[in-house]
This record gives C-alpha cells, sequence and structure tokens, in this order.
C-alpha cells in the first residue's frame, strides 16, 4: 500500500480513538449496540422489596391506559405510610458522571387526587466510589414532585427526565445530607462539583420505588432509559403469568455470615393455598424458615398443614398454607416466606424449588413457573510481607499496603504496613473459585509499587519483600524536574519545605535536605507510579 495513504489512515483512525476519549466513550464502549430488556414475573434480574416498611403490593400488570412501551408496567399500591421499590443491581460501581441518560415514566391513579408523589428513581450512593469506604452512605433520591411546574398529574403517563439540568436530587444520609437535605434538594451538577466520584455504590442497587410519609399511593412506572457513556438500556415492564421465585437473585456472604432469602410469587389470581419445598446444600448452608405474614397471611387466618411449618432440615425447607372459610383468594404479588442462611464452607449453592403447589379455592392447580437462586459463600486469604523505603533504614512512618479486587466484587482492603518494621498483614475475602488481586504498597514522597496474585480461600501467602523508589516531593505519583526543584530550593535546609503544598523536600525524612534526597530523586528521574514489585 502507498505509504502516504497508510499514514492518511492511520492518522484518521487515531484522531477517531481521541475524539471517543475527549467525549467520555471508549472504543469498545462506542461500539456497543442500544438494547431493550422486558421485566416481567419472569425475570429475576429485578427484585421487589418493602424497604423495611411493610404494607405494600409490587406487581406487574397490564395497563394502565395505554403504556408508553409495551402492553404493561410495574405497579405499586400502598397503605398508610408503606414503601414498595423494585430494583436491579446492573449498575453497581458505576459513577454518576457516566449516566447519559435516566429517563422513565410514571402514571398516578385518581384516587389519590392532591397528594403530588410519583414513582422516584433512586440508587445506593457512594460518594467516592475511588477510596475504600464500606459504610452505607443511603441514597440518592429523584423525585419528580421537585421538578414538574404542573405537578403529578392524575390518571395520565408523564415523562421525567433525572439528569435534566432542572432536575432536583436529595440524598437521605450522611455526608449527602449535609450538602443536598430533602428539604434543599441539589442537581446533578451540584452533587458532581461536590463529590466529583459519586456513583452507585459496589454491590448497590438502582431502584423505582414509591411510598413515603403520605398516607397511601397507587401508581405505576414504565420505559426505564438508563444511558452509561452514551450506550442505552431500555426497561420494558410488562405483567406475566405467575412465577415463584427467590429475592435477591444473586447473594454473597462469607464463612459465618448470614443473608435472608425472600420467597415471592408474582401476578397470581385466586390463590387459596400454596406449598413447597426449598433446596440447598446444607454442607454450605444453614437455614431458619419463616413465613412472611404481610400478603397471605397465615396469622389470623391461614392454617398450616404439620409438618410444613417452615421448617428446615438436612438441606430442605417446606412451607405450606391454606385460606380458611370465609377468607377470600389472593390476588396479586407478595412475599410468601423468607428463610435465614449462614454461610459454613466456601462454594456456591443453588436454591431449587420441589413439590411446589399453588391451588384457588376449589383446589384446581394454578399454573406457573419457577426460578432458581445462586448463594455464594466465600472465604478468606492471610497475605503478609514487608515493605522497605529507598535510602531510610526503616520506613521512620507507616505507610499502606491496598488489595483490590479486579472483578470489583469486593471493596478494597487497606492496611497499613509498620513504620519500624516494615511489615504488613492482611486477611482478604476471596471467592471459591479464587479471587484475583491488584496489591499496591504505598509510602508518602515515594512511587507506588504494584503486583497481581491470585488468592483461594484458606491460602496463607507470604509476598516477597518490596522496596519503593523515593523521590516524589509533590507527591503526584511521577518524578519530574519540579521535585528536583524544590528538593534543590530547600538544599542544606533542617525546615523542608512542603513541595506546592502536596509533600516534603526532606524525601528520607532526616531532619535536612541534602545530597541524600538529591539522590533519590535523581536516580528516580522520569519513573512514575505504578512500578513493579
Amino acid at each position: 500500500m502507498n505509504k502516504t495513504i497508510l499514514n492518511l489512515i492511520r492518522t484518521f483512525v487515531a484522531v477517531v480513538l481521541l475524539a471517543a476519549v475527549v467525549i467520555g466513550v471508549s472504543p469498545i464502549q462506542s461500539s456497543l449496540a442500544d438494547s431493550t430488556i422486558v421485566v416481567n414475573p419472569q425475570n429475576e434480574s429485578w427484585i421487589f422489596t418493602d424497604d423495611d416498611y411493610p404494607g405494600g403490593i409490587g406487581e406487574f400488570v397490564s395497563g394502565p391506559a395505554t403504556p408508553p412501551l409495551g402492553l404493561g408496567s410495574v405497579h405499586f399500591v400502598l397503605a398508610d405510610t408503606a414503601r414498595e421499590a423494585i430494583g436491579t443491581l446492573a449498575f453497581a460501581n458505576t459513577r454518576l458522571d457516566q449516566f447519559t441518560q435516566l429517563k422513565y415514566n410514571t402514571y398516578r391513579a385518581s384516587e389519590d387526587a392532591g397528594n403530588n408523589l410519583a414513582v422516584a428513581l433512586q440508587f445506593d450512593v457512594d460518594y467516592d466510589l475511588t477510596d475504600t469506604n464500606t459504610a452505607w452512605q443511603g441514597r440518592l433520591v429523584y423525585e419528580p414532585y421537585y421538578t414538574s411546574p404542573v405537578g403529578v398529574l392524575q390518571n395520565t403517563w408523564q415523562t421525567w427526565d433525572a439528569l435534566d439540568t432542572t432536575a432536583k436530587w436529595w440524598a437521605s444520609k450522611a455526608p449527602g445530607s449535609d450538602y443536598c437535605p430533602q428539604s434543599s434538594p441539589c442537581t446533578i451538577s451540584q452533587i458532581l462539583g461536590h463529590w466529583p466520584n459519586a456513583g452507585v455504590r459496589v454491590g448497590g442497587y438502582l431502584w423505582l420505588k414509591a411510598g413515603g410519609p403520605a398516607a397511601g399511593f397507587d401508581g405505576n412506572a414504565d420505559n426505564l432509559i438508563v444511558g452509561v457513556n452514551g450506550v442505552n438500556t431500555t426497561f420494558d415492564f410488562e405483567a406475566g403469568s405467575p412465577h415463584l421465585s427467590f429475592a435477591p437473585t444473586l447473594t454473597l456472604i462469607p464463612v459465618t455470615g448470614t443473608t435472608t432469602v425472600y420467597i415471592n410469587l408474582n401476578s397470581v389470581s385466586n390463590l387459596y393455598g400454596y406449598q413447597f419445598q426449598v433446596n440447598y446444600d446444607s454442607t454450605k448452608l444453614s437455614a431458619v424458615g419463616a413465613f412472611v405474614d404481610t400478603w397471605f397471611d397465615t396469622r389470623s387466618d391461614g392454617a398450616i398443614p404439620s409438618g410444613w411449618n417452615a421448617s428446615c432440615s438436612a438441606g430442605v425447607c417446606k412451607f405450606a398454607a391454606t385460606r380458611i372459610n370465609p377468607a377470600a383468594a389472593v390476588n396479586g404479588s407478595g412475599t410468601l416466606a423468607a428463610i435465614v442462611f449462614t454461610g459454613l464452607a466456601p462454594g456456591d449453592v443453588t436454591l431449587t424449588f420441589t413439590k411446589d403447589i399453588l391451588s384457588d379455592r376449589d383446589a384446581n392447580v394454578i399454573a406457573h413457573t419457577i426460578g432458581t437462586k445462586t448463594i455464594t459463600v466465600y472465604g478468606t486469604a492471610t497475605v503478609s510481607g514487608v515493605v522497605k523505603l529507598q535510602g531510610r533504614a526503616t520506613p521512620i512512618d507507616a505507610g499502606s499496603v491496598k488489595f483490590t479486587d479486579t472483578t470489583n466484587t469486593f471493596a478494597p482492603t487497606t492496611v497499613a504496613f509498620d513504620n519500624t518494621t516494615g511489615a504488613f498483614s492482611a486477611i482478604v475475602p476471596v471467592l471459591p473459585g479464587g479471587t484475583a488481586y491488584t496489591i499496591d504498597a504505598a509510602h508518602l514522597l515515594y512511587l507506588t509499587n504494584q503486583k497481581s496474585h491470585t488468592l483461594n480461600p484458606g491460602d496463607t501467602v507470604t509476598l516477597s519483600t518490596t522496596t519503593l523508589k523515593g523521590g516524589d516531593a509533590n507527591n503526584d505519583g511521577t518524578i519530574t524536574i519540579g521535585d528536583l526543584s524544590c528538593i534543590g530550593g530547600d538544599f542544606g535546609s533542617t525546615t523542608p519545605g512542603t513541595c506546592d503544598g502536596h509533600g516534603s523536600s526532606d524525601i528520607n525524612n532526616d531532619s535536612i535536605v541534602n545530597i541524600l534526597d538529591l539522590v533519590l530523586a535523581g536516580g528516580n528521574y522520569n519513573l512514575s507510579s505504578p512500578q513493579g514489585w
């Protein structure tokens, strides 16, 4: 091929790639296609929850009126101050500034006229996805109530854009509520200006939620469009056949840790009695079962056949209940039971239904589908080692070693290495099949060293001793002329400078700036973090 043409092609490709980076879309992301996902009782990637305020029902229905997409929607009917939500883990660990579209439609029934609430959009928030804080920080909440100049209308579908410049969000918990409380909500640009690294927390849900302080609610949502880096996923909520399922669909717990799994029944009519067994691996999990009586009440008008009283043993939990005359049959969707599982040993456990029967009042079997669920019990590994600092006999002050799961399944683990010996030890979570970690040793005024290591449950690993290279006087991750200039400018001083306010010219921390500090920077000139372990 002619060299001139080849160079033109290369230049064109480079410009295209650069443009993709400039607009925030990677070359791979820019090639992805938009998609539509149907969410119904058979699609278990979304879960219902009462958010610890029982008394509400979430269900998939046809209508109302003409939905904006397809023939159905997700429907919430709430009593008093109940709260109900439906959520997905699909956007966990997504930065807020990566969302390029957040639109959805709501419908509000006329019997609630005067109540200006609609289904809200919210997500479990982490205000700095780059740090190691795993504490619960609440949710960021978008409410149409704060946005629409005409308010929430009755008996009609409305469209909401949660990323509009006028859209208002509020935070449910500190630190967010210190800046954007419900009484004074913020725009997306204000939130990002205050917390540029905010996003959906690791393991966090994106929710459509109804309810709150107002008495009662009857409304719907549909046609949720979520764009990430320009790629849009549309969620079409539709009615479906009766479906017996587990929620949430995926659970991760440590050995000795616990999790509660709910058994939900969606889109059923004329339910008068039911039975089912839940099977699990008793070598990896123990279980305690219970009926949930907020929808199909077994306390006041239900009877529990002998031997099926929510009992769990030998890898089987058994549930059965029937209504008693004159109690009416149950319709819609709700939670039947709950099982608290405790991890015993690492491994993946698949929960399944057997001997499942749904019945109407005349003992006719109600056809239905069933789901499955995986619980992963994870173990731990112990990792130790020693970190040394170039130019120092001992570290003098402590540094840190950070373990980052390359799959983002677990939040990072950070431990200090000793200021005298440089020794460190960490216990990190590990999946049954092993977890690949990136390990970074860091210290102020020094470049970071990094290595990769795959850990398995029960491992006890001693890493090779690593030595960090010194000379990063301004702590910007690269040793340049700026570091040399700062050290040179303070040469001979016993009161080291802070090097642009971010570091120190006394690299080896011996209380004098001299040739030893300058040698460290000079010998490592043009090197950047991370260096090899």
